[in-house]
């Protein structure tokens, strides 16, 4: 059983035996996974009420058997979501939207930004507490941007749009009619 590994931290762990897609599920819930793990969080379900070993019992945006799928596929999977350390350094030299010494320092350029004229799409979850959605927004006041779709979903953890239901993923329902609009 996964919950035995004895490199998975204890605060991983249930207090009780469960299955190993319970464990898997307490790992990344957002309501049982400490908040230190929020960039891999996902809203799931619970874990069962009872039973010995206890399972898991979806119920909200992403079911986990779908989740555990993600990461087990081959080229790509789950892991795929996740950028070099360098991209967060460039994301936080950039924010101001203006030549900062970090990003001179980066060798960003940023001087352009009243120029930009392509459609935007952004989609901000729980996990940045809508500064992705307001970054957009200042963007577009800034630019020239006319075409632009921003979400703030603060209901959804940072890797539900990866693997949530299609019915209850608001990632594909504001993507999608986005992307459609501006097929070539």
């Amino acid at each position: 059983m996964l919950q035995q590994f004895p490199l998975l931290p204890d605060f991983l762990k249930p207090a009780f035996r469960v299955t190993n897609e319970a464990q898997f599920g307490y790992a990344f819930d957002e309501s049982t996974s400490p908040d230190s793990l929020a960039l891999i969080q996902i809203r799931a379900g619970r874990l069962a009420a009872s039973g010995d070993p206890r399972g898991w019992q979806d119920g909200e945006i992403t079911p986990i058997q779908r989740h555990a799928r993600a990461y087990a596929a081959d080229d790509p999977n789950a892991t795929e979501w996740y950028y070099p350390r360098r991209l967060l350094l460039d994301f936080d030299a950039a924010s101001p939207m203006r030549q900062t010494p970090a990003a001179r320092y980066l060798g960003l350029r940023l001087m352009h930004g009243s120029e930009i004229d392509v459609p935007l799409y952004a989609f901000s979850t729980a996990l940045t507490r809508g500064r992705v959605a307001r970054g957009a927004r200042r963007l577009v006041h800034r630019s020239k941007i006319e075409e632009f779709s921003i979400t703030d979903d603060r209901g959804t953890s940072h890797l539900d749009p990866l693997s949530a239901a299609p019915a209850r993923n608001a990632f594909l329902k504001s993507v999608v009619p986005f992307l459609k609009r501006h097929e070539r």
